[in-house]
């Protein structure tokens, strides 16, 4: 066996397919069903007349709306993990407790998936001259709007993280936050007094 470093190269390699085959699964499998509903609505011809293409401009449109909000939320979950992680890393319960269970907000949720739905219906229901384009459209997009937010959650929340669960001591997942930060200010002003 092939070594780098302290991997062992075909454990690696296994251990990265087991670890995140399931977030490459979750938007495919998403995706195809996706795909399988217009592949009825195209048989059935369930789409819009083609004097309905102000849709052309609106899938961009609410396409560009969603990619920043988007992009936002990423970057939101991306920094608070960044951080969860480090505290991790050197071992700063406090810093992670503070974290942990703040989770982006509902609305934001709402708002993206929102969003996101209304771009899967235009896609879905667009008139295409050439059904493999229909076909790899939906598909492509379907997986892109469905790997997006999967990415957010997984990050949003390290009970669930496939990246670092195994680092964080279980006491911390368990640990009651209020209960733990009450404690700490009780022993503060303990001190003082």
């Amino acid at each position: 066996m092939k070594r780098i470093g302290n991997f062992i190269y075909e454990n690696r390699i296994t251990n990265v397919i087991l670890r995140h085959g399931p977030m490459i699964l979750k938007p495919a499998t998403v995706a195809a069903l996706m795909t399988i509903v217009w592949h009825y609505m195209y048989i059935n011809k369930i789409y819009l007349d083609k004097s309905d293409m102000p849709l052309t401009t609106d899938i961009p449109l609410i396409g560009i709306c969603y990619g920043i909000f988007a992009a936002l939320a990423i970057n939101f979950t991306w920094s608070k993990y960044s951080e969860m992680s480090s505290a991790v890393v050197t071992r700063n319960k406090e810093k992670f407790l503070a974290l942990r269970d703040e989770k982006m907000p509902i609305m934001l949720h709402i708002f993206l998936g929102s969003m996101a739905l209304s771009i899967q219906l235009f896609v879905l229901l667009i008139d295409y001259e050439n059904p493999v384009t229909g076909l790899l459209l939906v598909l492509a997009i379907t997986y892109f709007l469905t790997l997006t937010a999967v990415i957010a959650i997984e990050l949003d929340d390290p009970k669930r993280s496939i990246w670092f669960q195994k680092s964080i001591p279980s006491d911390w997942l368990s640990a009651d936050v209020k209960d733990y930060f009450d404690k700490k200010a009780q022993a503060i002003e303990t001190m003082a007094d």
